[in-house]
């Protein structure tokens, strides 16, 4: 298999920076462990999956250690880990000179900070939820206990676990009255359910599609987008709430792509109140549509490029970030769902030319492989126990080398007795990768009568059973 490179892992830690730390401002946060003595500490920050750690000490035989340096670090909510799995977060705001100290046999309960005038509600939040999340891993291992045997769920188990819910939106709720107008109380906004008017919950049966709308038009009311404090927060805070709108609001409507283009530019807009959102979530979206889930959605990359990247409206993006999509979108814009797909004049293994747009077929499949690719050589198989009712189904399949190597194909062909449509590029013409986007091997595709792409990379497996649900969409 070729190598596939995404844009992630260069575009998270481009954007990963703390600002302002030019600051003439310390911090110097001791920490005290009772029962950690001569062990080492990580002070780190939170910025949605990422873990930043910023320093290492060894604390003393009494369990304490400093982490001090010269310049203010960004605010947000830190952590500090006792290795080798212990962990207790704390909020770092603009007083940044305090201690901590707690027992590592009761490291939650024990928490306590001194040093500042701010009581750290934080610490009391963390415990009233410890407390919550106890009781819905002892009441997990009881629904795990009644999945495995195969008995009915009784219904205290769902009343139960409807109450822990209700008891962690009632905890989240009375430290937002208390919190006042502070970080903490922006970071409960994330974590509380959106709270509509009577009339619109009343759509939830009365109108689902349109409570489904307004929920969408609304989803980020709570977001403070000028505050980047709130992407330096664990995973499950602004991060989910991210991962859930592109999972419910954008790639569930990958059949009105349009309108999917038009919420992008909503949301990015919405970020750009703030230079640091904006890099976090285009960032994502870029990650996320550069390689879907839902088949199709990879549209929504090749629109940011265009829009976003390759007309340099990001001033951000330097020279580097833009080559590297560019790239990737050169590979992407011919074979978007509902293009015309290029026609291919393609050399059969037994020496006669045929050319895609001539091949009269329900579906014709494209299946673009080469021999000595591991997956190609274990879903190759795959897809071949599936041709015969392929051709039941009065389709069609074509298996393209996109190597040149003619006796290693012969051979793979002949010791796996692959007797579909077996074809090759022997004169190098006909551009797999810019029209297939073959830098990745094997792809799949899926042309319709009139040779439009309605799927792609579908898994071999699972074919038949595609091909089946694409005639119920016609």
């Amino acid at each position: 298999m070729k190598p596939f490179r995404t844009v992630k892992t260069f575009l998270v830690f481009v954007f990963i920076v703390f600002s302002g730390l030019t600051s003439v401002f310390a911090y110097r946060i001791e920490v005290t462990v009772s029962g950690h003595p001569g062990g080492l500490l990580y002070l780190g920050a939170h910025y949605g999956p990422e873990f930043l750690v910023i320093d290492t000490v060894q604390t003393n035989d009494k369990g304490y250690a400093v982490f001090e340096g010269k310049t203010t670090l960004p605010q947000g909510v830190y952590f500090i880990v006792i290795p080798p799995k212990t962990r207790f977060d704390f909020l770092l705001l603009d007083d940044q000179q305090f201690s901590m100290t707690t027992n590592l046999n009761n490291l939650v309960a024990d928490l306590k900070m001194s040093g500042t005038d701010k009581p750290d509600l934080f610490f009391d939040l963390q415990r009233d939820i410890a407390s919550i999340n106890l009781a819905s891993s002892q009441l997990d291992i009881k629904k795990q206990y009644f999945k495995n045997s195969g008995q009915a769920m009784p219904e205290d188990i769902k009343r139960e676990e409807d109450s822990l819910k209700n008891r962690r939106i009632i905890v989240y709720k009375y430290y937002k009255s208390i919190a006042g107008n502070s970080y903490l109380s922006k970071i409960l906004d994330l974590m509380l359910p959106p709270e509509f008017p009577t009339y619109v919950l009343q759509w939830q049966t009365e109108d689902p599609a349109k409570y489904y709308y307004y929920y969408k038009d609304h989803y980020f009311d709570a977001v403070d987008f000028t505050d980047e404090r709130l992407l330096r927060t664990p995973e499950f805070i602004f991060h989910r709430m991210l991962q859930e709108y592109c999972k419910f609001f954008l790639s569930t409507r990958v059949d009105s792509i349009e309108n999917v283009y038009k919420d992008v530019d909503a949301l990015i807009t919405k970020a750009s109140a703030n230079i640091e959102f904006e890099k976090y979530i285009v960032s994502y979206l870029v990650d996320h549509y550069e390689t879907p889930s839902v088949i199709g959605m990879d549209a929504v990359f090749v629109y940011l490029a265009d829009n976003y990247f390759i007309n340099k409206k990001l001033t951000w993006a330097d020279d580097k970030a833009v080559s590297l999509i560019k790239e990737r979108r050169d590979e992407m814009q011919y074979n978007l769902l509902g293009m015309q797909a290029q026609n291919l004049k393609l050399k059969k293994l037994d020496g006669d030319y045929i050319n895609t747009n001539e091949i009269s077929t329900k579906y014709l499949i494209l299946w673009f492989w080469e021999p000595g690719c591991s997956l190609c050589d274990e879903l190759t198989p795959v897809l071949h126990s599936k041709y015969e009712e392929i051709r039941k189904m009065g389709s069609e399949l074509i298996a393209i080398n996109i190597q040149r190597n003619k006796s290693e194909w012969e051979k793979y062909i002949t010791d796996n007795k692959l007797y579909w449509i077996n074809a090759w590029d022997p004169d190098g013409v006909c551009e797999f990768y810019k029209y297939y986007g073959t830098n990745r091997t094997p792809r799949l595709f899926i042309l319709d009568s009139q040779k439009r792409i309605v799927a792609k990379d579908v898994k071999p497996v699972d074919i038949v059973r595609y091909l089946q649900y694409l005639d119920t969409k016609k």
